[in-house]
């Protein structure tokens, strides 16, 4: 065997290994979310303290794998807030997961998605936007709604839906979309603290 050969073959294994550590990270973070839907209405939940760029920057880590190709551009202030940090970072994995799926059923050339935390009069605005084309003007209006799916016939339309509760009800906060000129703009804010 060729030292090419096996070299390939050591590359193709470290590949595998980080496709593997990726994916029992992915799946950890699932059952949790599922554990978190489980507790959705549970009335014990609690509140934490902790920084938004980190939330950010932990969430984001999760869909490095999905990310391949797409450039990610996370930015913004140093805040730390007090909150359902979970909840938001399922909120926000929802948004980053409907952005990588548009970019791949539009093949956007040279696709980003920006993540920007700021803050004014003690509120956090958290803004993910992309330029994957936008969303259809005829679902623009009910998109927060229950079964209205951006995805034709391969979403429930229930992300955005429990995005908007977990948003306004238990983090006291608003979200809206937009589109852009190359793409969508989702903008969440809420209150620093409760």
């Amino acid at each position: 065997m060729s030292l090419s050969a096996l070299e390939g073959k050591d590359a193709d294994k470290a590949f595998l290994s980080e496709r593997l550590a990726n994916n029992k990270k992915l799946v950890g973070e699932l059952n949790q979310t599922i554990e978190d839907f489980g507790n959705f209405f549970s009335p014990d939940r609690e509140r934490q303290e902790f920084s938004m760029l980190d939330a950010v920057d932990g969430t984001t880590a999760l869909f490095a794998s999905m990310l391949l190709g797409v450039n990610l551009d996370v930015s913004g202030e140093h805040v730390k807030v007090i909150a359902y940090k979970r909840e938001f970072q399922q909120v926000l994995s929802n948004l980053l997961k409907n952005a990588i799926e548009q970019h791949k059923v539009k093949r956007t050339v040279d696709p980003f998605i920006k993540v920007i935390v700021t803050t004014r009069d003690n509120v956090v605005m958290l803004t993910v936007e992309d330029n994957a084309g936008g969303i259809d003007e005829s679902v623009m209006q009910s998109l927060f709604e229950a079964y209205t799916s951006t995805k034709s016939m391969n979403g429930t339309g229930l992300g955005l839906y429990i995005s908007k509760i977990i948003i306004e009800d238990h983090l006291s906060g608003t979200i809206e979309a937009k589109n852009t000129k190359l793409g969508a703009k989702f903008t969440i804010t809420f209150p620093v603290k409760p």
